[in-house]
C-alpha cells in the first residue's frame, strides 16, 4: 500500500498551493525529481493538475521510463553520479523548457502578467 508517499505528496502539493496563494502564482512546468514511488505519485497529480511534468531519473532503461510516460509525463535519463553533481546535469537537460536561475533553487518561469 503507497499511503506514506501518497501522504508525502498530498502535503507537499498542499504546501505549494499555500504559499502560490502568496503571490500571483500560475505555474505551467513542474520538474520532479527521481521516479521512486514519490516521484512517480507528484507527476501524476501535476499531469491531474494539468501541467507540464518532466521527471529526471538515473534509470535509462526498466520500467520507469514507460511508467512516467504513461501518466502523461517526460522522462529525463541523467548520467548524474552523485546528488551534489544533480543539479549540473538536470540543468543541462536539452529537452527542458527555459529556466530562471536562482541560487537555491530551479524556478519555471510563467506567462507574464502584461
Amino acid at each position: 500500500m503507497l499511503l506514506e508517499p501518497t501522504t508525502i505528496v498530498a502535503k507537499a502539493w498542499e504546501q505549494i498551493d499555500r504559499i502560490g496563494a502568496r503571490a500571483f502564482y500560475d505555474p505551467h512546468v513542474a520538474v520532479v525529481t527521481g521516479a521512486g514511488p514519490v516521484g512517480l505519485l507528484a507527476a501524476l497529480l501535476a499531469v491531474q493538475r494539468g501541467l507540464e511534468v518532466h521527471v529526471f531519473d538515473r534509470m535509462t532503461d526498466g520500467p520507469k521510463p514507460d511508467l512516467v510516460r504513461d501518466l502523461g509525463a517526460t522522462y529525463h535519463a541523467t548520467r548524474c553520479r552523485t546528488p551534489a553533481s544533480a543539479a549540473t546535469c538536470w540543468w543541462n537537460a536539452p529537452a527542458l523548457p527555459r529556466w530562471s536561475w536562482t541560487p537555491s533553487a530551479v524556478v519555471p518561469k510563467t506567462r507574464s502578467l502584461a
